[in-house]
């Protein structure tokens, strides 16, 4: 797989995992810290967000790219059927956040997944930046200058005089 190919295919899987709109949504709910109510709302985003990053999972494993890097990165327990009755039934059923991670299981299921995704958007940004940014550069947004730049310094002065008149 070549290097593009690789960090293009990382960053389709970060995308259709919803692996940061599902860590923008988890973290909260895993902080020991927090104290507070469950919103519908945020039961209900979470529940959408989790079933279509399983159904992303699904679609990724038929592009060979993808379905390569998914099994050398054993994403596959992600998404085991156990793990995520357990984290829908826990946040279904909760009110409070205590209830989640009062409950050393569902905490454990929540924050297992939370870093697996967290691994994941921080290995895709580490891929894009080292094999892709660095070895394309930065693109100078006024290239313009440089060239003026080279003309000035090799002109004659009487060139110089002409130029500014």
């Amino acid at each position: 797989m070549q290097t593009l190919e690789f960090t293009r295919a990382l960053n389709l899987i970060v995308e259709k995992l919803k692996a940061r709109e599902l860590i923008r949504v988890w973290e909260p709910l895993i902080d020991t810290r927090a104290d507070g109510v469950i919103a519908e709302e945020v039961k209900n985003r979470f529940s959408t967000l989790i079933f279509n990053s399983n159904a992303g999972y699904a679609r990724l494993l038929d592009p060979a790219p993808t379905r390569k890097i998914l099994e050398k990165l054993n994403i596959a327990q992600v998404y085991e059927p156990a793990r995520l009755g357990t984290i829908i039934a826990a946040i279904s059923s909760s009110a409070q956040l205590q209830q989640i991670w009062g409950n050393g299981y569902s905490y454990a299921a929540f924050y297992s997944l939370t870093e697996q995704l967290w691994s994941l958007v921080r290995m895709e940004s580490a891929c894009r930046s080292l094999l892709e940014e660095e070895k394309k550069g930065k693109i100078d947004p006024f290239p313009g200058r440089k060239i003026l730049a080279f003309r000035r310094e090799f002109q004659s002065p009487s060139e110089s005089d002409s130029t500014h008149r």
